[in-house]
């Protein structure tokens, strides 16, 4: 199994001139916000009409104060109309539009309203310089060069990773450590979210909900008066789009035996920190705690696991351990052969 290596940078400000912070950029057939981030930071994208005056005074407002902060781009983005190919691409109805990015290019905000800008971007500026990449990829250099880390290959931090685990450690504590110092807090093994900023789409997978697969290859779960059924289409795009106006697009289906269920349920629910409910248990598995409480009370003897009145939850050594306390829980056939099936979250 390749190791996977945590690219820790400094976290001082990437210096920028004065002319990098404000561009004004032409909506060729090649633009994409991606190609005009500014590096290491994050940047405010206007698309606005410069025909329309309260465009144009919305656009200056925004000029003045980038400039005074110094610590975030700004992209403005002259639309000669709403029907050019570049509105139509990014789906602008009206104007001005604002968007926000990341310095790693993610959409944190887009609106019509000016006032939701500011708490967006000084999310983005909060952020920590932490990316984890794998250190044999050969997308490692271009990442480290991306973020600033020099016009030279791989750092010898890196190269040499996997032969310091006690290097990883220290690297990977002071990254919890800086992120939990900007308002971050761990809420699954590996994601990390601002107060109500979790992802919704993802704790639905982690506590064990249903979900539907559309197109071609995508999976599905849902949970049936019979039971759990999990169902998978045509990965091939062609068959599934034959198959699909047949009205035939799931290749196989079959629902899971309570040894699954028990044991799906436990690969996603203790990933999560706060852990899940027994409640949770019954009513997303259908099983009663006898099913899992005898084997979670040995673990928890182990302090891997905790355990209360209300629920379970993974302890931080356990979540180290995680594959080792849900070996506990494999079902008899599949017991021995380590955890390389999909399990329930689609990749």
């Amino acid at each position: 199994m390749t190791f996977t290596a945590i690219l820790y940078l400094a976290f001082s400000q990437v210096s920028v001139g004065p002319g990098d912070l404000v561009k004004s950029i032409a909506p060729g057939d090649g633009f994409t916000l991606e190609r005009n981030l500014l590096p290491e930071h994050t940047t405010l994208f206007v698309f606005f009409q410069p025909a329309v005056a309260s465009d144009q005074s919305t656009s200056d407002s925004v000029i003045q104060r980038t400039n005074s902060m110094k610590s975030f781009g700004l992209r403005l983005v002259p639309l000669r109309s709403l029907d050019v190919p570049v509105a139509d691409m990014y789906g602008i109805r009206e104007t001005p539009t604002f968007m926000v990015l990341d310095r790693f290019g993610n959409l944190l905000l887009r609106t019509n309203k000016m006032e939701e800008v500011g708490k967006a971007v000084s999310r983005g500026i909060k952020m920590a310089r932490i990316k984890w990449v794998d250190e044999q990829s050969p997308e490692a250099a271009k990442t480290y060069q991306m973020m600033g880390g020099g016009r030279g290959g791989v750092p010898e931090i890196i190269k040499t990773m996997s032969l310091r685990p006690d290097l990883m450690e220290a690297i990977y504590e002071a990254g919890i450590a800086r992120l939990g110092a900007v308002g971050y807090r761990r809420y699954e093994v590996s994601a990390y979210a601002g107060p109500g900023q979790e992802c919704r789409h993802n704790l639905n997978y982690w506590q064990f909900g249903d979900y539907l697969g559309i197109g071609a290859g995508a999976h599905g779960k849902l949970t049936l008066p019979d039971g759990i059924l999990r169902l998978a289409k045509y990965r091939q795009p062609q068959t599934y789009m034959t198959r699909a106006s047949a009205d035939d697009a799931v290749a196989d289906q079959r629902f899971l035996s309570a040894d699954e269920r028990a044991f799906e349920f436990l690969l996603n629910a203790l990933r999560l920190c706060d852990g899940f409910t027994w409640t949770q248990f019954r009513e997303r598995t259908g099983l009663p705690l006898t099913a899992i409480r005898p084997r979670l009370e040995q673990v928890a003897q182990r302090g891997l696991v905790a355990l209360d009145g209300a629920g379970a939850r993974a302890t931080e050594r356990g979540f180290d351990l995680l594959d080792s306390v849900l070996e506990e829980f494999l079902p008899v056939a599949t017991a021995g052969s380590g955890l390389s099936r999909e399990g329930s979250v689609p990749a």
